[in-house]
């Protein structure tokens, strides 16, 4: 099955500004080649890797029963999120 979606990590995209926050204070204080390697592979704003799978299925079932089941998996690091919630739509008239 091929995802829904492609997205940028959350958990990459905040390690990266942890990073990006690290070398920014260390500028200046540690020899400029230590700097540069802390720096030099990661990616500009614009070219933010998108490798954050997402699968998503949103429907409504005979009996009236409204389902949204989300995963989303990064190719790079690992994370998972998984989300799934039934509501009664019935009940709300």
């Amino acid at each position: 099955m091929s995802a829904d979606s492609w997205a940028i990590c959350p958990k990459c995209r905040q390690e990266t500004e942890r990073i990006q926050n690290e070398a920014q204070s260390l500028y200046g204080k540690i020899p400029y080649s230590d700097w540069n390697d802390m720096i030099k592979d990661l990616p500009d704003e614009e070219d933010y890797p998108t490798e954050f799978r997402e699968e998503y299925w949103i429907w409504t079932d005979k009996d009236g029963i409204f389902h949204v089941d989300y995963n989303g998996e990064c190719q790079k690091c690992e994370f998972e999120v998984k989300f799934e919630h039934s509501h009664n739509v019935m009940e709300d008239e």
